[in-house]
C-alpha cells in the first residue's frame, strides 16, 4: 500500500500534481494463499486479510462497513463490530 510520497527524499504533505522526483513510500503486508471467495464473515478471512482491513481502517480513520470477496452479490458481507456478519 502506498502510504505517502517523498520529494527529493523529503516527505510531502499532499498528493503531488507532478510525479517528477517523487518517490512513493510503501507499507508491505503478508499475503495469503487460501481462497477468500467463500468467506461470509470477517472472522472467516485469513489473519493476513483481517490485518490488511484493520490497517486500512486505522490509516484512513474510518471503519470498513462492507467487504467484497468476489463478483457476485452474495460475495459481499457486512463487517460488524464483533467481526461477523448480519
Amino acid at each position: 500500500v502506498c502510504t505517502a510520497y517523498k520529494y527529493k527524499g523529503k516527505p510531502v504533505k499532499s498528493f503531488p500534481y507532478s510525479l517528477d522526483n517523487i518517490e512513493p513510500v510503501y507499507r508491505e503486508f503478508k499475503g495469503w494463499r487460501q481462497p477468500v471467495n467463500g468467506s461470509r464473515r470477517f472472522i472467516d478471512l485469513p489473519k493476513q486479510a483481517q490485518d490488511y482491513v484493520i490497517f486500512i481502517e486505522k490509516f484512513l480513520g474510518v471503519k470498513v462497513s462492507f467487504i467484497s470477496v468476489g463478483k457476485k452479490r452474495e460475495a459481499i458481507f457486512k463487517k460488524t463490530t464483533k467481526g461477523g456478519s448480519l
